[in-house]
């Protein structure tokens, strides 16, 4: 058996991409490091946490800045445009949804959290859980960065989200944690998918340039660096689209719908296909159609045998399976 003491939403989502996957990144514990994206949401992240802790856009740009840097010096310099972008989001999000709507809340901003059902146990770390003690309600809100084209709530990017592994667990993690906490619920907490909608833009010469007579490569490219926007220039050309109030398309709190029958039904599936995952010989099983997700599987050559886990450049052994939860076990 090779049952983990606690089961998160990524484990889980891993274990239902393929079996093998879960093997490799959570019972052999071989990742591979933080893409440059999950780096930039990470920090974005941060910054979010400063809105739900009340501070002002300027503090929680400086959470961002510190967290940038004590995670990778030196980052903020080589990636000026996506730092510009960073703080033109939480500019923009400081001004799309003004923060009145969390005086007299109790507020409980990255909060990690277990719960059992089903004989199993569950873990993990929510983004944000607003509690009404007056009207005994609770919201979970749970930040995402996207660069899908979204024009509404309506977009199949949503529609999906009731069946959402983390989306289930977190909301009868928050249930569990606040009535067991005394703060009593009249109903099941809701969940508000809070989405951001990133931009692939870049900064750009301000005029278009062409080779002259005779022009070097050399100077070419002089010329071309020398018409380039300012990264403070492009940051207010970017801004415009990020700082409307009204009928913006960057920013969207998406309720997902609750039913009490279906979200049950979900923990039920999900504690049982956790109970797969404890069964070593299902943990063999390879779903190939799960190889070319994402871009495609890193472990594809472990699988096919032409290299290992152990002697691979791509893979970092981890010392704790759940490293960004404090609580987590080896």
């Amino acid at each position: 058996m090779t049952s983990l003491d606690f089961y998160t939403a990524s484990s889980l989502n891993a274990g239902l991409q393929c079996p093998t996957l879960f093997k490799y990144k959570y019972i052999d514990l071989y990742r591979t490091p933080p893409s440059p994206a999950m780096f930039t949401g990470s920090t974005m992240h941060k910054g979010l946490e400063g809105f739900f802790q009340y501070k002002s856009f300027e503090e929680s740009c400086a959470m961002m800045e510190d967290y940038a840097k004590s995670e990778s010096d030196g980052w903020i310099e080589e990636n000026q445009a996506n730092w510009e972008k960073l703080k033109i989001y939480l500019h923009g999000y400081f001004k799309k949804w003004p923060q009145d709507f969390l005086k007299g809340k109790i507020v409980f901003v990255e909060q990690e959290f277990r719960f059992t059902y089903n004989k199993l146990e569950f873990g993990g770390k929510w983004d944000a859980v607003v509690y009404d003690p007056v009207e005994m309600t609770a919201i979970i809100y749970e930040h995402k960065t996207t660069s899908l084209n979204l024009d509404s709530e309506a977009d199949s990017y949503f529609a999906k989200l009731p069946l959402d592994v983390q989306c289930n667990i977190y909301r009868e993690a928050a249930w569990s944690f606040l009535t067991l906490n005394d703060h009593p619920l009249i109903e099941m907490p809701g969940l508000i998918y809070d989405v951001i909608k990133t931009t692939k833009a870049a900064p750009k010469t301000k005029k278009r340039i062409v080779r002259r007579k005779d022009e070097t490569d050399e100077d070419l490219a002089l010329r071309k660096e020398e018409s380039m926007e300012t990264f403070q220039e492009f940051g207010e050309r970017i801004s415009e689209d990020y700082m409307v109030v009204e009928d913006n398309k960057k920013y969207f709190q998406h309720e997902i719908p609750y039913v009490q029958s279906n979200h049950k039904r979900r923990l039920f599936e999900l504690s049982e296909y956790a109970n797969l995952l404890s069964n070593k010989g299902f943990l063999e099983i390879r779903n190939s159609t799960s190889c070319g997700n994402y871009g495609g599987c890193p472990y594809m050559d472990v699988c096919l045998g032409r290299e290992r886990l152990d002697d691979s450049l791509k893979f970092t052994k981890l010392e704790k399976r759940h490293p960004e939860l404090s609580s987590s076990e080896k």
